[in-house]
């Protein structure tokens, strides 16, 4: 800048002036001295208005840094507390995932307890249903096997026992066996 030469022109004018014997006092040329420092103090409002405006550019730059900074700030601390929410939602779920398999797990074994016993019920039923029909099946096929009463009496006809054709003959033939094979010894229906 312009005014650092007139300033190192002032050094270089004072450093270059003759001294006094026996002092440390120099002698400058006044006029030259005066001229200098009137040329840096017409510079120094310009320099200074230039320096403050760069002083006021580095404070907005600054206070903008710092509010861009603030912003950058707040918002990883949301996104933090975001990220840490979702991570304790998350933690939570999980649980929450665990307990309900757990609880539906023992509902499922509960149920499906229920369901076997249900199943082996239904079955003993039908077992002893079944079993039943087999027994009155059982016993159909034995009737079916044995000689019934009319059988009997159809048969001892075919083979000529000499009774009558009548049927009423032939069970008064079988009441008079009985009578005669009472143990009284009584004779009924002699005639």
């Amino acid at each position: 800048m312009e005014i650092h030469k007139k300033l190192d022109q002032l050094a270089d004018l004072v450093g270059s002036a003759r001294t006094m014997p026996m002092s440390s006092s120099a002698i400058v040329n006044k006029t030259d001295v005066l001229d200098l420092i009137e040329q840096v103090r017409e510079m120094l409002p310009e320099s200074l208005s230039a320096a403050d405006t760069v002083i006021t550019q580095r404070e907005e730059l600054l206070e903008e840094a710092r509010a861009h900074a603030s912003k950058i700030i707040a918002d990883a601390r949301a996104e933090q507390a975001r990220l840490v929410g979702d991570h304790t939602v998350l933690v939570e779920a999980r649980r929450e995932r665990g307990r309900t398999l757990e609880q539906t797990q023992r509902e499922l074994e509960a149920m499906r307890g229920a369901l076997d016993d249900h199943v082996d019920a239904k079955l003993a039923h039908v077992e002893v249903v079944a079993e039943r029909i087999v027994s009155t099946v059982r016993e159909g096929r034995e009737q079916l096997r044995r000689v019934g009463p009319y059988e009997e009496l159809a048969a001892a006809r075919a083979e000529g026992a000499g009774f009558d054709d009548d049927p009423d003959i032939g069970d008064l033939a079988e009441l008079g066996e009985a009578d005669s094979d009472n143990a009284g010894g009584e004779k009924t229906g002699q005639g």
